[in-house]
């Protein structure tokens, strides 16, 4: 009787190695990787704002919005594009320039730069002046 469950056994497991995997199921090899990660979406924008610094040495420029302190580090290696100078030496602090960037591992990559103009103060804005009797 156990040579009778052990032979019975021996049989099922070889029909089903024989087998094979089915056909219906997807290989999950590095070729299906590979194609799940370029389906995720790149993460790219937009960023207006004035240049602080350009350090064309360590690859890095810092842009920030209007009447803001907060700036925006942007890696320079990747531009393609410039519009508005003839290189990325030509751009320098104080100037209002238009980036789309890309972000890959906590990096934000310039992919283009454009020169833009000085955004206008809204109309409503009054600009902050210390009172006459105020020293």
């Amino acid at each position: 009787m156990k040579k009778i469950g052990l032979v019975l056994g021996m049989l099922i497991l070889a029909a089903t190695s024989a087998a094979g995997p089915c056909a219906a199921e997807p290989a999950a090899g590095p070729a299906a990787i590979k194609g799940e990660q370029k389906a995720e979406k790149k993460k790219t924008g937009t960023y207006l704002g004035e240049v602080m610094e350009v350090d064309l040495k360590a690859n890095k420029m810092l842009v920030a919005p209007r009447n803001t302190s907060l700036a925006m580090v942007l890696n320079t290696s990747r531009v393609k594009n410039i519009a508005g100078y003839a290189g990325l030496g030509e751009v320098k602090a104080g100037d209002w320039v238009e980036t789309t960037f890309e972000a890959k591992v906590g990096t934000m990559y310039a992919l283009t730069v454009a020169r833009a103009k000085k955004p206008e103060e809204p109309r409503g804005a009054v600009a902050k002046q210390k009172p006459a009797h105020h020293p």
